[in-house]
């Protein structure tokens, strides 16, 4: 039995754990992250007698680290997109952090991805 991040109510899309990253007439673009977690890795962290995604999943996912290039006229959809996981194992819970990169090709905005992602990670 899982524990999936695509179970949260608060969602932009139901069942659906993606952030826009460009609108256009038409249509948009997202990006999303699909998580399950093994249910004996989940401790009620709530309180309320039932392993869901909030023991698990702090908040949504959400995107960090956009590259400030091109975003005069339009915003870069260069980002990380991150997932908090939080895990119980041997009687420890194990804060995780899951990042997917789509970084700029640009070497400049890149460094400054990464500087971003450096401070996130601190």
């Amino acid at each position: 039995s899982f524990v999936f991040n695509e179970d949260d109510k608060a969602l932009l899309v139901r069942h659906i754990p993606a952030n826009i990253v460009k609108a256009t007439e038409g249509g948009a673009r997202h990006v999303s992250v699909h998580v399950a977690v093994n249910k004996k890795f989940v401790r009620d962290l709530d309180d309320d007698e039932d392993l869901d995604h909030h023991d698990c999943f702090p908040e949504p996912a959400y995107l960090s680290c956009k590259s400030a290039r091109k975003n005069e006229l339009e915003p870069s959809f260069k980002s990380i997109l991150a997932q908090e996981v939080v895990l119980h194992v041997d009687g420890q819970d194990v804060d995780l952090l899951l990042l997917g990169a789509n970084l700029d090709t640009n070497d400049e905005a890149k460094l400054g991805q990464l500087e971003a992602l450096e401070r996130l990670l601190k």
